[in-house]
């Protein structure tokens, strides 16, 4: 049991059991307390109170806390910027279960899920590749090296098709041209994903055989891009039941600050 604060907890406790006594579980606790009844006494504790500037006052206080214990570490200052963005959601869902912001997943959240991951994996799958390439390269080895294809006509003729179904669209009158025309723009865009699909799977490649330095090179880019979608994935997993939206903004929270440097460093991060 909460018993803060020189013991008030016990008084809360019995407070609200004598509020519950003889109530049904579907009934209100503080049934007869209004919004208006409660708003008129913090205005009477403080000029301006009301319930919900206390909220952004709490709010506003914890997300605060919560960026000040990141910002005081060591490690504070080896930070990317993507790296502190990822610092400020983890402090602005703190704020979010505190708000009790909270959304059910839903079905087009487990599928950005699952394809962030399989990206993930891919990039994982060719930065191996790379390093084979690299390997062999060192050795003065040249045979075997994955060439890329050539995509531009995959991908040309994913182009034409999604200008062929909007002009399609654009011509369609009876419902039959209709229904054609909406046929081939979905054939369309399918197509056009094949074509951006097959340009990741070999994105790592080249036309011809590379250099060791073009390699090593491709290599970190694609350390860096791991990183950052490993952290994008683990920020929409654990923010998936947590709606961050209604709690970003900032403007209106900022004002209850103490410190304006805190709220600033991740004002500008969220606004890049």
């Amino acid at each position: 049991m909460y018993n803060d604060d020189n013991g008030m907890g016990t008084t809360v406790y019995q407070n609200f059991k004598t509020f519950c006594k003889k109530k049904k579980p579907s009934q209100d606790v503080f049934d007869s307390l209004t919004p208006t009844a409660l708003n008129a006494h913090l205005k009477e504790i403080m000029e301006g109170l009301t319930a919900k500037v206390f909220r952004t006052y709490n709010a506003s206080k914890t997300l605060q806390d919560e960026l000040r214990k990141t910002e005081d570490l060591v490690s504070w200052k080896r930070l990317s910027a993507a790296e502190k963005v990822v610092e400020y959601n983890n402090a602005n869902r703190e704020v979010a279960i505190l708000c009790n912001h909270q959304r059910s997943v839903s079905k087009a959240q487990e599928t950005q899920l699952e394809n962030i991951g399989a990206k993930l994996a891919k990039l994982k799958e060719q930065k191996k590749v790379l390093k084979a390439i690299l390997k062999r390269l060192n050795k003065g080895e040249t045979k075997g090296i994955p060439i890329k294809k050539n995509e531009k006509k995959m991908v040309e003729a994913a182009n034409n098709a999604v200008a062929k179904a909007k002009k399609m669209k654009e011509k369609a009158k009876t419902n039959e041209e209709k229904i054609e025309a909406t046929e081939a723009d979905q054939a369309a865009k399918q197509q056009k994903r094949d074509a951006a699909d097959y340009k990741f799977t070999q994105a790592h490649l080249w036309e011809k055989v590379p250099t060791a330095d073009q390699v090593i090179k491709r290599i970190t880019a694609w350390t860096a891009k791991i990183s950052k979608m490993e952290m994008d994935l683990k920020h929409k997993d654990d923010n998936k039941e947590v709606s961050l939206g209604t709690s970003k903004i900032v403007e209106g929270k900022s004002s209850f600050c103490e410190e304006g440097r805190v709220m600033k460093l991740y004002f500008v991060l969220m606004h890049k």
